[in-house]
């Protein structure tokens, strides 16, 4: 997709953009009080995050996906108690800085959108949070509960009762372990928990995903190899061990790169390995671009690989990586029937 005039004049004048929000930022929550002094360095980082975001949402016309983020970002703020003033003044000055340095008729297109969620801001105030998930299970709650305070053993223990009561092992994981830190990240972001429960929650999490496929009577067979890793830069481990588990009791061979690799790392992984699927996981939209960039580059140097893609990163760009002959995964269940797809016509 080209690019259009009004994402490339952002892109080009980015870190005055920035400059000139970040200083407006500054003055309003010194002088309306939005925010604690102390928590000005954090404030400064959302702005600065929020603007490598509109960099994708602009240069890939995602503009469905503002909503979303700024949803997202109310509902963080509203757990800080930071409330949604301090939101409005980030929409406020990446708006005022638009309007200030880009030319016309390209700021009044790039401000347009900014200005339809900034609108919209004294409704989702009034609606609490934005991004609320549904109400777990019970026993998705009972695991959440426990993970939380890091009982390996009872966390075991009852993975171990739903397997004996029929639930396939594979699904341990899509019915119950990822539900439960999903639901444990929900909780972060209300700021109901406190870090190091969120850090203790995913090691405990991460056990129990290794002691899966010991509990598997019958082993199954895949023709298919897999290399998997974050997006180079990010760093979520989770996930990553979490679809390796998983392909592993359907029977495929995987080599799970449980922490970022450099680009460079990738492509000697892929070479020495030769897995015949990659999988990328992209949690950050505004690692968009970088992400193509990287998948073209790996398509170009393998072009028989077939790639799959998944994480929050991909949800609104479906689209884009389908042109780009990717696939997203947004359920387990059909990467098998999607991957015999793929390399049948590959």
């Amino acid at each position: 997709m080209d690019q259009n005039f009004e994402s490339i004049e952002f892109e080009n004048n980015f870190d005055t953009l920035y400059a000139i929000a970040l200083k407006r930022l500054k003055i309003t929550v010194k002088y309306q009080k939005f925010a604690d002094d102390r928590d000005l360095d954090a404030v400064a980082d959302y702005l600065h995050q929020f603007g490598l975001t509109l960099v994708s949402i602009y240069r890939f016309r995602l503009y469905q996906a503002l909503s979303t983020e700024v949803y997202w970002l109310g509902s963080l703020f509203q757990s800080h108690g930071w409330g949604m003033d301090l939101l409005a003044t980030i929409l406020d000055s990446w708006i005022v800085a638009i309007e200030g340095i880009v030319k016309m008729p390209e700021a009044t297109h790039l401000s347009a959108e900014l200005r339809k969620v900034r609108k919209n801001l004294d409704q989702l105030s009034a609606n609490g949070s934005v991004a609320s998930l549904p109400t777990p299970s019970q026993v998705v709650t009972e695991l959440s509960d426990l993970l939380l305070r890091g009982e390996y053993n009872k966390s075991r223990s009852l993975i171990l009762r739903e397997i004996k009561s029929g639930l396939d092992v594979a699904k341990i994981i899509t019915q119950l372990i990822l539900p439960a830190m999903r639901f444990i990240g929900s909780r972060w972001q209300k700021d109901d928990i406190l870090v190091y429960q969120e850090h203790l929650a995913t090691q405990t999490a991460l056990r129990l995903l290794y002691l899966l496929p010991e509990h598997q009577k019958e082993s199954r067979q895949s023709p298919y190899s897999a290399l998997i890793s974050c997006m180079p830069g990010e760093d979520h481990t989770l996930v990553i061990i979490a679809l390796d588990t998983f392909l592993k009791l359907h029977g495929w061979k995987t080599f799970p790169m449980g922490t970022s690799l450099a680009e460079n790392q990738v492509m000697e992984a892929i070479e020495s390995l030769q897995p015949r699927v990659y999988f990328l996981s992209l949690m950050m939209l505004a690692r968009l671009g970088e992400a193509f960039q990287l998948l073209e580059t790996i398509q170009k140097r393998f072009p028989e690989l077939v790639i799959f893609a998944g994480g929050g990163g991909t949800v609104h760009a479906k689209a884009l990586f389908a042109k780009k002959n990717v696939s997203v995964i947004d359920d387990f269940g059909k990467i098998d029937e999607l991957a015999a797809e793929k390399i049948s016509n590959a």
